[in-house]
């Protein structure tokens, strides 16, 4: 090989090397800078956007449940308001049962008063008939009275029924009410659960990604260490320099001159050994320094590596137990649906409530028609006893008129009574149901109205935990979308770190070729040996000394001292002392 191939491997050596240390001089800080958004040097994990988005979700959530709690404390008192209404509505009922107990009782006198009537009017028939012609007027007198009796009694039944239907549908009412109020305080009392067990789920999450980013920022000391391997870049760049300005001065075998004096051939043998044997040495030097740059990245990689695998087990670990086991009581997931699911409960409580309360609303529209149909029953009460008190009068005259009738002249005037006290117990009667009919109607009215009320209120509520729920369910899928998307180290921390290790890799294969261009320096050295001893021989010497001083003149062109010195030891020239090896000095 002769030295021009050597000086364009040596080239192609350094530009390679200053590819692959730019490479790491450019990657090195993206994983330190990386390491500070992790972890910054003061030690605080604060500034980590992972855990601060996880943080937000713990924001969110802990925001949603306070506004849940004060809706539930806020439903609670509606809860409250429904009851104390129910109460009151149920109340009023029961202060007028009584009045519906006295119209029965006095629609019941008027039945039993119609039926003694139809009785009085069959024995006055009787008389009548016994009276023969003279009897027949007072006979057709007393058969209306007769039918008017019967429809007085059917009117009395219809009343009663009514009333009945009345009572039913009260107790029906009664009943209903205490549904409601059985809900009301189940709603009043209901537990929504305790969300602590939520917050020691983000608590402990929290702690496994503070211990996880502990651990991951730990790489910053082995990363810091191995980046030492690039502060002698500069040191091996400026040798390569040197040893290519070194080889560009020995002389091309091809090139060789045979015509000159053989004076001339021995300083140019002798100063080619010198070169080749300073070349040699230099490499072995700038050698030396790159096997020793890599070997401190070496050093530091598998404590590198160990931490990375072991963040990523730890990563693995947080992703499975995040998701694959969401099903466990303890997974934030779970915690959300209990919480949703209880909320819901919550919630159905107030659907019953509105059902029942609905229920309430029907029993008392039903009481309602029932008093209106009774109030119609009174209307028919009046021309009835109308034409009674005609036929009392007609039968007196007739009395007073028919000496044949005389005999039932006392059973005729307490028909008349009877008359009488019958159209005084209808007009009670219709008085106590008008007193019923005023005060139900207004509370049934007010109780409509604020049931309509209610609905705008339930379906308030109804929309608060639909709300609620979708929220519970956007916040839990975020957090299943960030426990998929989770990661320690960014793509960049590893294409970066793997960009290193290739780097790295292609030192130690600059390194081999550095060998390689010294055995070639070490087979020009040997063959230049040969044709110095070849001259001497010629000459008749046994030794030579060079006669110029090109030598010296060049030595001193270096610009590393350590590179000076390896040079003088070589030729014996003396080199300035004063700067240490490896630092650079300028010419």
């Amino acid at each position: 090989m002769n030295t021009s191939t050597i000086l364009k491997n040596l080239k192609s050596i350094s530009d390679a090397s200053g590819q692959d240390f730019l490479e790491l001089s450019t990657n090195f800080p993206i994983l330190v800078g990386e390491l500070n958004n992790i972890k910054r040097e003061d030690g605080q994990v604060t500034d980590n956007a992972n855990i601060a988005r996880f943080e937000n979700i713990k924001k969110d959530l802990n925001a949603i449940l306070k506004k849940q709690e004060k809706k539930i404390e806020q439903n609670k008192e509606i809860a409250v308001n429904f009851r104390n209404r129910n109460i009151e509505l149920v109340n009023s009922f029961s202060s007028r049962m009584e009045v519906l107990k006295s119209m029965n009782s006095l629609i019941q006198k008027i039945k039993d008063e119609s039926s003694e009537m139809e009785l009085i009017s069959l024995n006055a028939m009787v008389v009548s008939i016994k009276s023969g012609k003279e009897g027949q007027a007072f006979s057709y007198i007393t058969s209306n009275l007769k039918q008017l009796s019967l429809r007085l009694i059917a009117q009395s039944d219809a009343l009663i029924a009514n009333e009945q239907s009345i009572t039913e549908n009260i107790e029906i009412l009664q009943a209903a009410i205490e549904d409601v109020e059985r809900i009301s305080d189940k709603t009043t009392h209901a537990s929504t659960g305790d969300n602590s067990d939520i917050a020691q789920v983000l608590d402990g999450i929290l702690a496994s990604l503070n211990k996880m980013f502990e651990h991951a920022a730990e790489v910053r000391q082995p990363i810091l260490k191995a980046m030492e391997c690039i502060q002698m870049q500069d040191i091996i760049r400026q040798s390569l320099d040197d040893v290519i300005l070194t080889v560009s001065k020995i002389q091309d075998s091809s090139k060789s001159n045979d015509n000159a004096n053989i004076d001339d051939q021995l300083d140019q043998a002798c100063f080619d050994l010198q070169l080749s044997d300073i070349s040699i040495r230099l490499l072995e030097n700038i050698n030396n320094k790159l096997i020793a740059s890599i070997e401190v990245f070496k050093a530091n990689r598998d404590r590198i590596n160990f931490i990375l695998s072991a963040v990523e087990d730890m990563r693995q670990k947080f992703i499975k137990t995040s998701l694959q086991d969401s099903s466990r009581s303890t997974s934030l997931q779970a915690c959300i649906n209990k919480t949703s699911d209880e909320f819901s409960k919550f919630i159905a409580s107030f659907k019953s409530y509105q059902t029942a309360q609905e229920q309430v609303l029907d029993k008392s529209n039903i009481i309602q028609n029932s008093v209106q149909r009774i109030q119609l029953c009174f209307s028919d009460f009046f021309p009835i006893i109308n034409n009674l008190t005609y036929v009392a009068i007609a039968q007196r005259i007739e009395v007073a008129r028919n000496a044949n009738i005389n005999s039932i002249k006392s059973t005729v005037e307490y028909m008349s009574d009877l008359i009488t006290q019958t159209d005084h117990n209808v007009q009670e009667a219709q008085d106590l149901l008008q007193d019923f009919i005023d005060n139900s109607t207004k509370q049934i009215k007010n109780f409509s109205v604020e049931a309509e009320a209610d609905r705008k209120i339930f379906a308030a509520i109804n929309k608060s935990k639909t709300d609620f729920i979708n929220s519970l369910g956007k916040l839990k899928k975020n957090f299943i979308t960030m426990v998929e998307n989770f990661k320690v180290y960014s793509d960049d921390f590893f294409t970066s770190y793997h960009a290193i290790e290739d780097s790295i890799e292609n030192l130690e294969v600059l390194s081999t070729r550095l060998k390689n261009e010294q055995t070639a320096l070490n087979n020009i050295q040997e063959k230049t040996l040969e044709v110095k001893a070849s001259l001497m021989q010629k000459k008749g010497v046994s030794e030579w000394t060079i006669r110029n001083d090109l030598f010296n003149n060049f030595i001193h062109q270096f610009t590393v001292v350590s590179d000076k010195l390896t040079a003088g030891n070589v030729t014996g020239i003396d080199i300035e002392e004063g700067v240490e090896a490896g630092d650079i000095t300028f010419f």
